[in-house]
């Protein structure tokens, strides 16, 4: 490990990249580039996903609530996130090597990361 100044910042590094660090910096490429110009915030994306979600389970199985009065159940953007993650893991079932649905994977536990301090 060395310490290294970037961009104004101190790094430490690795002196060789291994294949966990590649896939986190991956990850962190993935989940903490531009997306918040296309998707917003994380907290409000899962958010309209959970809603979306609701509206879908409720039309789907003719369950009613109403979020605004806590009806029988809602999902939030928790649900929402750990959802996504369990997509990526029955994608990895058929194709455990899949290394696209792993970098997935670790962007969504950072995404759950920010859920646990939203942005004010």
């Amino acid at each position: 490990m060395k310490i290294v100044h970037e961009e104004g910042r101190t790094v430490l590094k690795a002196d060789e990249p291994n294949a966990k660090r590649r896939l986190l910096e991956d990850a962190i490429e993935a989940c903490c580039g531009d997306r918040h110009l296309n998707y917003g915030n994380p907290e409000n994306n899962f958010k309209r996903i959970s809603m979306l979600q609701d509206a879908w389970i409720g039309c789907r199985y003719g369950v009613e609530f109403d979020r605004n009065i806590g009806g029988s159940w809602s999902l939030d953007p928790f649900d929402t996130v750990a959802l996504n993650i369990l997509q990526k893991l029955g994608r990895l079932s058929n194709n455990p090597r899949h290394r696209d649905s792993i970098i997935d994977i670790a962007g969504y536990a950072a995404c759950w990361a920010d859920l646990l301090e939203p942005s004010k």
